[in-house]
């Protein structure tokens, strides 16, 4: 990814349940950065996606980060949460200083 001035970057992530009785409104995604978690928002027009306008510190050119989504289903007698999580991913950002 290209460096930002500003040093915020955009995240985005869709995500789909197999499970039945999962409700879409009932869905929240994160990301998970450096064991902080930033929530995301869901895209108004689009279907399960979501997305966060997240800042790197100045001077960081790797970033790991994943991806979490938290949703409830149909339990016995009430609602279930369970949490999943995607494989982790990498923010690359090219030093200004090595050009």
């Amino acid at each position: 990814m290209p460096a930002a001035p500003t040093r915020v970057y955009n995240f985005e992530a869709s995500w789909d349940s197999m499970r039945r009785g999962t409700n879409p409104e009932d869905v929240k995604a994160w990301v998970d950065m450096d064991g902080r978690l930033y929530p995301m928002t869901k895209v108004p027009v689009a279907r399960n996606r979501w997305e966060a306008a997240i800042p790197v510190s100045e001077g960081r050119t790797y970033v790991p980060y994943k991806y979490r989504f938290d949703f409830k289903y149909p339990g016995v007698t009430s609602k279930s949460v369970e949490s999943v999580w995607s494989p982790e991913y990498r923010l690359v950002i090219p030093d200004a200083a090595s050009k």
